[in-house]
């Protein structure tokens, strides 16, 4: 694979890669990308630009390796989180750290504000005259944000901030706005962002 500088169009670097890429995806900032090949195999990819004399532009191979992926989607929101489906499963990614899979066999459509979007093709295609949205589209929240509301549940708005705090996302805040402010605390109700 090479990559090109635009608008210029003059080559930066190439990536040796052993098979046939299938799928090829860029996170929100194209500081790292991702490719699929035919065999199933999935590889991360860091891009680091060096400036200098003359700016290059060099593709570092992370250590994530992984099998039977299908599909992956990165998040439109954080250059970290991308979802994956791996055989029928659907895993998560911070990094190159996994989250605890999730049974599913849908197609992810979208990842943003922590929730991953996905339809039931296969439910689709037994009736495609007569789709049902409720029944086919399917909303999966990220551990974090799972975690979030199960913390303002069980434990409090303090150790629910310092969470937050070492987790940052406009969407964590969000759910701890809500949270406060149905709640009337107006000692808390300053750290909403």
């Amino acid at each position: 694979m090479q990559y090109y500088s635009l608008p210029g169009v003059s080559l930066d670097g190439s990536v040796l890669h052993g098979s046939k890429p299938e799928h090829l995806a860029f996170n929100c900032t194209s500081t790292k990308f991702s490719v699929v090949d035919n065999m199933g195999f999935l590889n991360l990819y860091e891009l680091d630009v060096h400036s200098g004399a003359e700016a290059a532009v060099v593709a570092t191979q992370l250590e994530l390796q992984r099998k039977d992926v299908w599909h992956l989607v990165w998040a439109e929101d954080n250059p970290d989180l991308f979802a994956v489906m791996e055989k029928t499963r659907m895993y998560i990614f911070r990094g190159v750290e996994p989250e605890e899979p999730i049974q599913s066999s849908a197609h992810i459509c979208r990842f943003t504000e922590m929730t991953v979007k996905s339809v039931l093709m296969d439910e689709v295609m037994q009736d495609p005259e007569n789709p049902s949205i409720q029944d086919h589209l399917l909303d999966l929240d990220i551990k974090s944000l799972r975690d979030t509301r199960s913390l303002l549940k069980s434990v409090g708005l303090k150790d629910t901030c310092q969470f937050i705090e070492d987790n940052p996302h406009p969407r964590l805040w969000y759910v701890w706005e809500i949270y406060v402010c149905t709640r009337t605390n107006e000692t808390h109700f300053w750290r909403a962002k």
